[in-house]
């Protein structure tokens, strides 16, 4: 799946209008720039993406996002990383 998104509110408007938006990057703003955004555009399903901390994730969920990306939040530790997807602990 191919997920179109911005981080201006007209760019995220924009690509919610073809369904899912990324927000990029979304620590710049972080929860309360997703609240904001859902605010306005209530029926967007948004996905913040960008300087997350696997930490942080559930404040994303909680300000309205749909799902959370995160990549260099994720633990550079292999196992660590297993223990967080339910692995090899």
């Amino acid at each position: 799946m191919f997920v179109e998104g911005g981080f201006t509110p007209a760019e995220v408007a924009d690509a919610a209008g073809r369904g899912p938006a990324k927000i990029f990057p979304a620590h710049v703003g972080g929860p309360r720039f997703v609240a904001s955004l859902r605010a306005v555009l209530p029926h967007a399903a948004l996905i913040p993406t960008g300087g997350i901390a696997i930490e942080e994730a559930p404040a994303y969920l909680a300000a309205g996002a749909l799902a959370v990306g995160i990549g260099s939040g994720l633990p550079e530790d292999p196992a660590a990383l297993a223990r967080l997807f339910g692995g090899v602990r």
